[in-house]
């Protein structure tokens, strides 16, 4: 879409300019080639520079101002710091350990990265997957969707004692659960991640579903996507077809998708 006019907030009346929608594939080759700028965020006064942090700052304090974004009453004082202690917790809360987290922020010490990040981040993110995994455990066992993985047997068999317990009962068995084994959110399902059962070594990409005890996998409408990635796969191994690696990889995958394939079969003849 494109287009340009004006819009009223708050009393002003502020000038919009026309956007026009590009793919994104293409979009930082386009924009570099207008501006002759290498730079993502560039400097639209200064050939060939950045813009500037004090640019980016009075933006982002102009943008708060505009949109009236308040904070316990107050205009928030939003900084470009908080962005990046934001991808700290999003890295750490998708695994990413203090080592990494160092390499990505490019600290000399990771000293500095456990203040950046937050000294308290971990025990917060902690707390904070204690909590998901109990509501994630109370749906998988409360509920009678239909599951499959090698979890499954495990889990069908505790919803059996689960609809037969008090509301206190209840409660107090979920509040155990994410001390033995925290849940985890994965493609297509859940791992109830207990080290001694795992089958991938910690390792997702060699993650194991159909056989693995930690996985847990709905029942429904998984069917077409699992179909759609085994077409997927033996496309790729026909284009891949001279990388040993990448081929074997692959008919593993494959293998356990048919696995899958043939569980959900089991639950549609029962």
């Amino acid at each position: 879409q494109s287009g340009a006019g004006t819009r009223s907030h708050a009393g002003r009346t502020r000038k919009t300019v026309g956007v026009t929608m590009i793919r994104h594939d293409n979009f930082l080759d386009i924009y570099r080639n207008q501006r002759r700028n290498p730079f993502l965020f560039a400097s639209s006064h200064v050939h060939a520079r950045p813009v500037s942090k004090t640019a980016i700052s009075t933006n982002l304090q102009n943008f708060i101002s505009y949109h009236n974004i308040r904070f316990n009453g107050k205009l928030w004082p939003i900084a470009t710091h908080q962005f990046r202690k934001k991808f700290a917790r999003l890295a750490v809360r998708s695994g990413m350990g203090y080592v990494e987290l160092k390499d990505q922020f490019k600290h000399y010490d990771i000293e500095m990265t456990k203040v950046y990040g937050d000294i308290n981040i971990y025990s917060e993110l902690q707390a904070e997957k204690f909590k998901l995994s109990q509501e994630k455990y109370n749906e998988l066992f409360g509920s009678q969707i239909p599951i499959i993985g090698g979890g499954a047997k495990e889990v069908l068999s505790i919803r059996k004692k689960f609809i037969g317990m008090t509301k206190k009962e209840k409660a107090s068995f979920l509040s155990t659960l994410p001390i033995k084994a925290l849940i985890e959110q994965t493609d297509d399902g859940l791992c109830m991640y207990r080290p001694k059962k795992a089958l991938c070594g910690g390792d997702l990409s060699n993650c194991r579903p159909a056989d693995c005890n930690n996985a847990i996998l709905p029942a429904i409408s998984l069917y077409k996507t699992l179909e759609w990635r085994k077409s997927e796969n033996a496309r790729m191994l026909s284009f891949f077809k001279n990388n040993e690696q990448k081929t074997e990889y692959l008919r593993r995958r494959n293998e356990e998708i048919n696995k899958l394939l043939a569980q959900l079969d089991e639950i549609n003849q029962d």
